[in-house]
């Protein structure tokens, strides 16, 4: 990519609300339930999950190509103004998907844990396991090894 937007950082990388390393995280979250409340996980929320990672795709491949045409058709002189134009509808998009994360969330924490939890929050709470104590499951034959 040229050099001239190589050096902008972008809110949708590197803010603390970054998109792109909020959905990972909340895809982990999902995973994470998946695997430790099998017996009230739903598909259809793998589905849904999916779905937010396909449309944060298409999005990003859209405003991708957007710079790159105003890249090669614009000067440097009209940067400026190209961003303030498509800033705005990509932050839209983020607190869109942010929004439909919050309610497949919210969903997760009925399901596994509704009073410990709080649907409101973005942090890594969708499941009991954040309070999880180690237990030696070791049987205790395998300890008297003496």
């Amino acid at each position: 990519m040229c050099s001239r937007w190589r050096s902008t950082p972008s809110p949708r990388a590197t803010s603390d609300r970054a998109l792109h390393n909020n959905i990972g995280g909340w895809r982990l979250e999902l995973e994470t339930c998946r695997l430790f409340h099998a017996d009230v996980f739903r598909p259809a929320w793998l589905a849904r999950m999916k779905a937010l990672h396909r449309l944060v795709g298409a999005d990003t491949v859209t405003g991708l190509r957007a710079i790159l045409g105003h890249v090669r058709r614009a000067s440097r002189d009209h940067d400026a103004s190209f961003v303030r134009e498509l800033a705005p509808s990509l932050r839209a998009f983020e607190r869109e998907i942010t929004d439909q994360w919050r309610v497949l969330k919210a969903e997760m924490l009925a399901a596994t844990a509704p009073s410990r939890h709080n649907a409101t929050s973005i942090g890594n709470d969708a499941t009991p396991l954040q309070r999880a104590v180690p237990v030696d499951h070791t049987p205790a034959e395998a300890l008297h090894y003496v």
